[in-house]
């Protein structure tokens, strides 16, 4: 009796949604990932998206990720390791030069981003209650007349 499994964790997935799991192994890009599988150009980064929410598919990706780091033994450990050694080895040079200069402070960029150090999005927290007269003051740009009281 012939198995309905497909193989590197694409059981149960449509021959396209399997096709996308391949096509989006090559560059990480849900979007062209999704045109290359036969989904439309024009909503290919929606689609995209939707077929990386999809759970079989992301269970195929987790299978295939995993076994591409078993495979490759690239870690994150290593590329940590990697980058480490380039800066010591552009920081203990004879001769600094502009481009050994640049191999360090590029290292170290590397090695902030990894450790969320300097993040473009602001992680902001509010307990959802706002006061009637902070937002009279900006928004009339007076002093309220409703004192004590809030939004929930």
């Amino acid at each position: 009796m012939p198995s309905d499994k497909r193989p590197n964790g694409q059981d149960k997935l449509t021959p396209r949604q399997a096709k996308f799991v391949n096509e989006y192994m090559l560059d990480l890009n849900a979007t062209k990932a999704a045109a290359r599988a036969g989904y439309s150009e024009k909503t290919a980064g929606a689609a995209g998206g939707r077929l990386l929410q999809n759970v079989k598919i992301q269970a195929a990706l987790n299978k295939r990720m995993t076994h591409r780091t078993e495979r490759t033994e690239i870690t994150q450990d290593f590329v940590l390791t990697g980058i480490c050694r380039n800066i010591q080895q552009a920081e203990n040079a004879e001769e600094q030069t502009p481009a050994h200069v640049q191999a360090a402070m590029r290292g170290y960029e590397l090695l902030g981003r990894h450790l969320a150090m300097f993040t473009d999005k602001v992680k902001a927290t509010h307990d959802g209650s706002i006061a009637l007269e902070d937002v009279w003051s900006r928004v009339v740009g007076t002093t309220s007349p409703i004192r004590g009281k809030t939004i929930q």
